[in-house]
Formats: C-alpha cells, structure tokens, sequence
C-alpha cells in the first residue's frame, strides 16, 4: 500500500540496494558527478513501486553490496 500523499514519511528504514556500480576512472568533469573513486546505485524502497539512481555516500566502496539497507 503506498502511503497516504498528504503526510511526510519516512523513507530511510524501507530502502536497499537493488544494484549498483564503482567509477574508479576519470573522465570529462561534466559527465561525472564526484571526483572518482565513487559509486552509483539502484535504490528501491519497499513502500514505493518505483527504484532511482542515488550517489551512494558515506559508505565504503569495498563494503557496498546488493540487498544492503
């Protein structure tokens, strides 16, 4: 069931990583969001019918794994 359109909820605990991939190369600045090394993944969140493409911050690249919160 999605959620109700008229309140903020929560996101953060319904999310995993669906897949995803490490950029060690460096290119043109304009096609590239961070400086490399960084990851992209697919995140999709239980509650929504839908996945989105997220920089995947904060973590360590080596840890990163599909299914991971």
């Amino acid at each position: 069931m999605l959620p109700d359109m008229q309140e903020w909820v929560e996101l953060q605990r319904y999310r995993h990583i669906v897949d995803y991939t490490v950029t060690r190369y460096t290119g043109s600045r304009y096609l590239q969001p961070l400086e490399p090394p960084f990851a992209l993944g697919i995140i999709k969140w239980t509650v929504l019918p839908v996945a989105l493409v997220h920089l995947l911050g904060e973590v360590n690249l080596n840890d990163i794994s599909i299914g991971m919160r």
